[in-house]
This record gives structure tokens, C-alpha cells and sequence, in this order.
């Protein structure tokens, strides 16, 4: 797909779900389609007379957000946390049943590096788990 299909197919999506709320991937991650689909969301999610969309996030994805080693700008600085101590064991389950994408520790898409990454993001906030994300724009 080309960029500018790419981009079509994302305001077409926005347009025919009307989301409140779009999470993306990090903008400044080293896998180039995240960088193209974190644009096309921004463009897709554009704050302009009848967007339903109030905010945009992007999130965190070990293996690419982290290994850009914050030279790919603007780099991931997270401004929101979210308590997911109650979901970590579910999120645990699910990145495990992602056999594409999910290695053996020491990776960072292991099951293990996945847990202590949210330990330590929740440790960030005063709670157990949590998840990072940076809120792009809000317009409540």
C-alpha cells in the first residue's frame, strides 16, 4: 500500500466507526509501517468540525518504541498511566498467545519483559501494573 492509501483507509475507518478515544503506535518507534500508521491516525483523528474522536494516544511497544533509543524525535515520553493491575495476568495470557511477536526472555516481547515493563511503569504512579501512554491531543 502507498502512503496516501494508507492514509485513506484510516480516514475512511475513523469516518465509518466514529471512535471517541484512538490509540496508535508510538510515532518515534524504529519500525517504519508504526511511524506511517501513527501519522495516518493523527490524520485520520484531525480535531476539526465533526470528528467524534476527543482524544489521541500513542502507545508503547517493546521492541520498537524502545529500540529507537530516542533517536528517532519526538522520542515516547509518556504523560498518562493506567492502573491494569487487575488485567496483568490477561495481558500476560495474550501477548503469550501472540506466537508472532512474542519471544523467549531476555526479549523484550516476552511474556516476563512485558510484566516488568508494566511493573515498572505502574511504579511510576503508586500501583502495581500500569501502562504508559502519551496523550497526543485532548479536546473534551
Amino acid at each position: 500500500m502507498s502512503y496516501s492509501e494508507v492514509v485513506g483507509y484510516a480516514v475512511d475507518l475513523v469516518s465509518t466507526v466514529q471512535p471517541d478515544v484512538i490509540y496508535t503506535n508510538n510515532i518515534s518507534d524504529i519500525n517504519a509501517d508504526h511511524r506511517l500508521i501513527s501519522e495516518a491516525c493523527m490524520i485520520a483523528a484531525r480535531p476539526k468540525l465533526g470528528s467524534t474522536v476527543k482524544d489521541l494516544y500513542f502507545c508503547e511497544i517493546p521492541g520498537s518504541t524502545d529500540w529507537a533509543f530516542n533517536q528517532i524525535h519526538p522520542q515516547f515520553e509518556p504523560n498518562v498511566y493506567m492502573n491494569i493491575t487487575d488485567l496483568i495476568e490477561y495481558k500476560a495470557r495474550l501477548i503469550s498467545l501472540y506466537s508472532t511477536e512474542s519471544y523467549a526472555f531476555p526479549d523484550a516481547r516476552s511474556v516476563e519483559s512485558s510484566v516488568v515493563l508494566a511493573r515498572r511503569r505502574g511504579s511510576c504512579v503508586g500501583v502495581e501494573y500500569a501502562e504508559a501512554t502519551k496523550l497526543v491531543f485532548s479536546h473534551r
